[in-house]
């Protein structure tokens, strides 16, 4: 890959999901030179390419918005690569409730079960003043 970006850095909105109009991803790739751009922040997994240009989120490896129960990130390399990996996730939410951490059920809970991106667009896209 010969020239990428990471969202943060972007004088553009934080918040973009699979949901985003093409309009609202085409000012985040007009604000850098790259030719990817990888954002964060929501952790819903995506690839999208608007105007010639690609953006793609990585994910969440702790608490994604996914169908399936895993750790989504992305591989980076000649190309882009969305990955999921497995793991025993009833062990790792055992091992979350034994902890002290405050949120520790919910979080637990949706090691298991994630909630799946239709459940978070609509508040993403609300958060951003998209609805």
């Amino acid at each position: 890959m010969e020239d990428l970006d990471h969202e943060s850095i972007c004088v553009a909105p934080k918040i973009i999901t699979p949901g985003t109009p093409d309009e609202v991803i085409a000012a985040v790739l007009a604000s850098t030179p790259a030719s990817l751009v990888v954002a964060g922040h929501t952790h819903m997994q995506f690839d999208r390419v608007v105007a010639g240009r690609r953006m793609v989120n990585a994910g969440s490896v702790g608490m994604p918005y996914a169908r399936r129960p895993g750790a989504y990130w992305v591989l980076i390399g000649p190309d882009v690569e969305l990955r999921r990996t497995t793991n025993d996730f009833r062990a790792a939410a055992e091992s979350v409730r034994r902890t002290q951490y405050p949120e520790r059920e919910d979080f637990a809970k949706h090691l298991v079960r994630p909630l799946v991106p239709e459940e978070a667009i609509p508040t993403f896209e609300r958060m951003a003043g998209r609805d």
